[in-house]
């Protein structure tokens, strides 16, 4: 029996940690519909990366984000899983719902599929086109819920976000048609 890890979408690389490690593959993947890749053998990409050294940062800035996640993963699994705070949709085509934030960094936007990292997403299950997969980034640190934009637009207070905010439950937040109100839980 199979398990599904990830999702992956467009333009997102799969198959670099045995490239790059010379290793063996961990997982199989498949595609959904038609797509387009692009394999490159580990000679062709450090080749790559020596002509262009961005590319290195590109994949390092990749393989810490998973990383990340499967460090995060690690601790909600082997966690209490205590919500520390919630996202109230107000108004949207999922008005009336809460969402808990159960990790102290979260990628918001739309569902991207099933998969262990989608427990990681605080995915919202609006149909709303205006929605993204990955909208923005939510953390919460010290009792403080913090907003920043990622791939799609975030109003905040009317005007369109363009860092990091401190968000508080009475801040008009708009990701699309859907308004949002956050809270930090109690202590």
């Amino acid at each position: 029996e199979s398990s599904i890890l990830a999702t992956n979408g467009p333009g997102e690389l799969i198959g670099e940690m045995s490239v790059l490690g010379g290793g063996h593959r961990t997982a199989s993947a498949r595609s959904v519909g038609p797509a387009r890749l692009l394999f490159l053998k580990e000679k062709a990409l450090r080749l790559l990366i020596r002509q262009n050294p961005e590319i290195a940062f590109a994949l390092f800035s990749v393989l810490i984000a998973r990383l990340t996640e499967a460090n995060e993963l690690a601790v909600y699994l082997g966690g209490e899983q205590r919500a520390l705070g919630e996202v109230e949709v107000l108004a949207g085509d999922i008005a009336g719902q809460v969402f808990p934030l159960r990790l102290s960094r979260a990628v918001l936007g739309k569902r991207r599929g099933p998969g262990l990292t989608e427990m990681l997403r605080l995915s919202l299950p609006s149909q709303d086109p205006g929605l993204l997969a990955d909208h923005a980034l939510v953390s919460v640190v010290e009792g403080q819920i913090f907003l920043r934009p990622l791939a799609g637009q975030v109003v905040f207070r009317g005007a369109p976000l363009t860092d990091e905010v401190a968000v508080g439950p009475v801040d008009e937040v708009r990701i699309g048609a859907l308004q949002l109100r956050f809270k930090v839980a109690p202590a």
